[in-house]
Formats: structure tokens, sequence, C-alpha cells
């Protein structure tokens, strides 16, 4: 359903309406329809279902936001439509059925370079359409997709011949004068494979007309693309455009506006390292981190940032230990500066404190009555004590620091009952804090 907005300018209101169209979001604003979003449109199977198709006649622009990925027939009918531009960076693969179909008032359209694919009636109908043209992304060319493009004189289609696949059912007529222009290196390919189907004649004209660069210093085994295309590499040397998107495989760092003459520097495969989040003290030494992995590079870790080792940090104690990676490059490639992947912790383990004996009895009468215990804990903790009925009972620690101590326990005269000592061992950097209790009974 239409979301519909109002703004007012100085001169009157002004018009805006809205729509969702499955991943996107539709929009018309005086004569101008954006469409924006990450993902396809909407395929309308009955023409009058598409949301806008009744203020068709007041679109005369269009702006197609660069994550859209898939056009479905959203322009169909658009009598009124002169201009089609994409924003920088866009996404857009798929050129559906009857996209842009009966748009009467368009004249020329430059496809994004990202564009795979144009399907069935995409232009069909286009009767002002001059010019096109087609990126060297393009792998797919559907039949009746210019059909009724009557004034169709030019396509410039940058595609590779030997990955495209162009078909045809009476798409041009011979007497229109319809040209394909191509690069100049695949006129005959195009002638080959194409002619006996399209039957427009195609003319190599096109060049990249800009200064050739020569790039050297390219690693043995890997292959080159330079706007999509195969580059040759001969000895670690090719020639690429000046301004052309190149790509190195099995490198995954695409280099975009070449100006240098020397590919020096490429972005290897990196598994960064993981922090290990199940440590706990245990007195043996631990390995903080999952080592990462680097293909082309080594790989080197560190507490501090300041002292590298390509060994696993460990440590023993509890307690948060900062960890950093980088990577020092091999040959050709990039190399990671100093990061900061987080803090790995080793936790304290439980501590323990334990009495012999834990209790005693018969102290029923009314005179006092002492008694000597042995008492073990955790290495580190300092042992105190705490009477539970402090007039009646008293408690003094032999060597408290000791993980193997002694106490007497002392009961003063007066009244029989149950009295007791609670006994701490404390927290230590690789323990936590424990108690026990010594019950004296009647």
């Amino acid at each position: 359903m239409a979301v519909l907005a109002i703004a007012f300018a100085a001169t009157g209101s002004v018009k805006a309406e809205s729509w969702t169209s499955r991943d996107c979001t539709v929009t018309l604003s005086n004569d101008t329809l954006y469409i924006s979003g990450d993902g396809r449109t909407k395929n309308y199977e009955r023409i009058p279902s598409i949301p806008w198709y009744d203020v068709r006649s007041s679109i005369k622009h269009a702006v197609i936001g660069k994550g859209v990925t898939k056009i479905n027939n959203c322009f169909y009918d658009c009598d009124q439509l002169e201009t089609v531009d994409f924003e920088k960076g866009s996404k857009l693969k798929f050129i559906e059925n009857d996209a842009f179909a009966d748009c009467t008032a368009l004249t020329t359209i430059t496809l994004p370079d990202s564009v795979e694919s144009i399907e069935n009636w995409a232009f069909g109908g286009c009767s002002s359409l001059v010019s096109i043209t087609i990126p060297a992304s393009i792998k797919l060319i559907k039949s009746y997709t210019f059909t009724g493009c009557t004034n169709l004189a030019d396509i410039f289609c940058y595609g590779d011949p030997e990955k495209l696949s162009w078909e045809n059912t009476d798409a041009f007529m011979p007497n229109r004068g319809t040209k394909v222009h191509v690069l100049s290196e695949d006129l005959s390919k195009y002638q080959e494979k194409f002619y006996d189907i399209i039957k427009v004649p195609f003319v190599g004209d096109l060049d990249d007309n800009t200064t050739k660069y020569t790039l050297i210093n390219i690693p043995e085994g890997w292959t080159l693309t330079a706007n999509g295309r195969s580059v040759t590499v001969n000895n670690g040397e090719a020639e690429i455009p000046e301004g052309a998107d190149v790509k190195l495989t099995p490198a995954t760092a695409i280099i975009n506006k070449v100006k240098s003459v020397t590919l020096e520097d490429f972005m290897p495969q990196i598994t960064a390292p993981t922090l290990r989040t199940d440590l706990v003290y245990n007195g043996q030494t631990q390995a903080l981190i999952t080592a990462g992995e680097v293909d082309h590079g080594t790989m080197l870790y560190s507490t501090n940032g300041t002292t590298w080792s390509n060994k696993v940090p460990t440590a023993t104690n509890a307690g948060d230990y900062n960890i950093y990676y980088k990577v020092v490059p091999e040959g050709h490639y990039l190399g990671v500066e100093p990061t900061l992947i987080g803090q790995a912790s080793i936790a304290k383990a439980k501590g323990w404190i334990t009495l012999s004996p834990s209790y005693t009895t018969g102290w029923d009468t009314w005179s006092s009555k002492y008694q000597t215990i042995t008492i073990t804990h955790h290495p580190g903790g300092t042992v105190t004590c705490r009477p539970v009925t402090p007039d009646m009972m008293s408690a003094s620690i032999f060597n408290a620091t000791s993980t193997s101590c002694s106490a007497t326990v002392t009961k003063a005269s007066g009244l029989p009952g149950n009295y007791g000592v609670y006994f701490t061992s404390a927290a230590t950097q690789n323990y936590t804090a424990a108690q026990a209790v010594f019950l004296c009974q009647p």
C-alpha cells in the first residue's frame, strides 16, 4: 500500500509518494522516481498492479540506488521517462522482463559496470532510444530485448564475446541501420559468434583511448583482469589502461584506478587469531588464543604491542591479557599493522580450606575448654578467623600464611551450647576465597 507524504514548498505544495516493492523503496518526488534499498524490486504479474502505474506519465527521470540488485518491470509504459541514472558503486546485476518496455521518451542509457543480464523485452518498444552502452560485465542478452526500438542506431557493447550469450528472435531489422560497436580486438569474435544471430553489422571501433601502463612484478601463477576482462601476463608484465579496475587472483584486493607502473602490494588471505574463552587457572602454562593463519607472510603476536613473536602468547597466572597481532608481508603482498584483537582472561580457580578436626563434642560444662586443629588451604591465602559468638569463643592461628597451619580454639566458661569459629582463606591472584567452620557441640 502506498504511504503518502506531503511536503510544502514556498510556492505551494509538492506531492511525494512512497511505496514498498519487495526489498526496495520506490519514491516519486516531483517528476523523479527513486528506487533505493538492498536487493530486488517486486515483479508485478499484472501491469496495472504496479503501485505507481496510474502516475507513470508524471515520471520524467529515474534514479536507481547502488544497493538495488535487480529491476523488474518497474518502468513499464512510463512514456514520459527521459533519463535513467545509476548511483556510483551500483550493484545492479539483473534487468528483468519489461523493465523499461514502452518508455517511448527514453533516448539514451548507460548501464552500470555491474550488469550481467538483460532479459526479454527489457527495452522493447523504446521507440526513441538512439543509443545504449552495455558494460564488460554483461553475460546474457535475451530475445526481443530491443524489439520495437525503431531509432536505435548504436549499441556500445564492452562484453567479452567468449563469456556473452546473446539470443535473438528478430530483435533487429537490417533496414534500421543499427550498429553494434565492440572493442577492436573482439571484432572477429563477435562477427563469428553473433552475426548469424543478431544480423546487424559489428564495428570494432571501441578503444580505451587511454595511456597504457606496464605493470611489472606480477607474481607467477596469478591471473589479472582489468575492467572485468582477462589481461595477458608475460614474464610478470602486463598492459592495462589507465584508470582501470584491476583484480589479481588469488589475491583478494581490488586495485582501483591504477595510476602507478608497479604492482607491489596485495592483500594475502588472512584468518585472524581468536581469543580463548575457556581458560581457568590450573597451575599450567596455557595458550591465550587460537593461532591465526596467513598464506603469504608471517603472523606475529604480542601482549604489549611492543615485543613480538611468532609463538602463540601463553600465561600461567589468572588475569587479563591484551593480545595484539600483525602480519609481516611476503613478496608483493600487504601486511597488517599491529592490531588489538581483545583481552584474553584466565579465570581464578575455586579456593579451598579444610579443618581437622572440623568439630568437637562434650563441651557442656561450665569450665573453659580448648581444641587444637590443623588447617590446610589453597596456596597464597592468608587464614583469618571470626568466632560466631565472640564473648564465648576465641581462636589463635599459627603460621597463617602457610598452606598447612594450626589454630587453637578456646571456649570461655559459661553456659553450655553450640558455638563455632569461621576460618577464611583469602582470595589470591589465582584462587577465590574459601571458608570453613569449626563447630563446638555440647
